[in-house]
C-alpha cells in the first residue's frame, strides 16, 4: 500500500532538519514516500535539504521555482502522487516521536475503512472511544485540528479533491470541515506521539488548546 507523506517547507532550516530526521528515522514501511516540497526557501534551508538528501537517498525533494504558498505546494505533490493509497501532511515544525508511526497509521486507516481523517494526538483534547480494540480520541468540535499532522486515504481524496487556497480558514481546518460535511470522521490516534517545536512547553500547549476550544464552541455558526 503506497503512502505519500508531504512536508511543505518554507525556511526554518533548523526545524525542518529536526522534522525530517524524526520522520526518516521513525518510518518503517518501505512503501512510505517522504516528499519535501520546498516553497522557494532561502539558500540556508536549501543547503540543509540537500545535505539531508545526501544522508537519506530515499528522501524525495521538490522545489518550487517561486513561492506558491502551502495549499498550492501540497496540491502539486498530491497531483503527482495521486495513485497513492494514503496521504499524510506534516508541517516542517513538527517532530514525530513514535517509531513505526506509519505502520500504526496505515492499520488505523484500515480500522476505519478508509473513511476518516486521522491525526497524531498531541496537546489537543478529545473524547476517548474504542474501535476494534484500538483507542482513539473523538474531538469536538469537528473542525478542531490534531496540531501536528493529518492523514487521509485515496477514498477521502477522491471525494474532497485538492486543498483550497481561497478559504478564509487555514487550509487544514478547511479540509477537515469539508470532510465532516461529506460524512467522513476525524480522529486522533492515541498511539502516535508528536510535538510542535514552536511551542515552549506542554502547559502552554494545553493553555492554547483550551482557548481554541472555547473560541470554537462560541462560534457554532462556523
Amino acid at each position: 500500500m503506497r503512502h505519500t507523506v508531504i512536508v511543505p517547507v518554507y525556511n526554518k532550516p533548523g526545524l525542518s532538519s529536526k522534522c525530517l530526521k524524526g520522520l526518516l528515522n521513525n518510518t518503517g514501511l518501505p512503501e512510505t514516500n517522504i516528499v519535501v516540497v520546498d516553497d522557494h526557501s532561502a539558500q540556508a534551508t536549501r543547503r540543509v535539504l540537500l545535505s539531508l538528501k545526501a544522508q537519506y537517498p530515499q528522501l524525495i525533494l521538490e522545489r518550487n521555482s517561486r513561492n506558491l504558498g502551502k495549499p498550492r505546494s501540497v496540491n502539486a505533490v498530491l497531483k503527482r502522487f495521486a495513485t497513492s493509497d494514503f496521504f499524510t501532511i506534516i508541517d516542517n515544525d513538527v517532530e514525530v516521536l513514535t517509531r513505526g508511526w506509519d505502520r500504526i497509521l496505515v492499520k488505523s486507516h484500515a480500522d476505519w475503512g478508509g473513511k476518516a481523517i486521522l491525526g497524531a494526538h498531541t496537546y489537543m483534547t478529545g473524547y476517548p472511544i474504542q474501535r476494534n480494540g484500538h483507542s482513539y480520541l473523538d474531538p469536538w468540535p469537528y473542525w478542531n485540528l490534531a496540531g501536528c499532522f493529518f492523514s487521509f486515504t485515496k477514498k477521502v481524496f477522491k471525494k474532497l479533491g485538492y486543498f483550497s487556497d481561497v478559504s478564509r480558514r487555514s487550509e487544514d481546518a478547511d479540509y477537515c470541515r469539508r470532510a465532516w460535511l461529506a460524512g467522513f470522521g476525524w480522529y486522533y490516534l492515541r498511539d502516535i506521539k508528536a510535538r510542535v517545536s514552536n511551542y515552549k512547553d506542554v502547559k502552554e500547549q494545553m493553555r492554547l488548546a483550551g482557548f481554541q476550544r472555547f473560541e470554537q464552541k462560541r462560534r457554532l455558526a462556523y
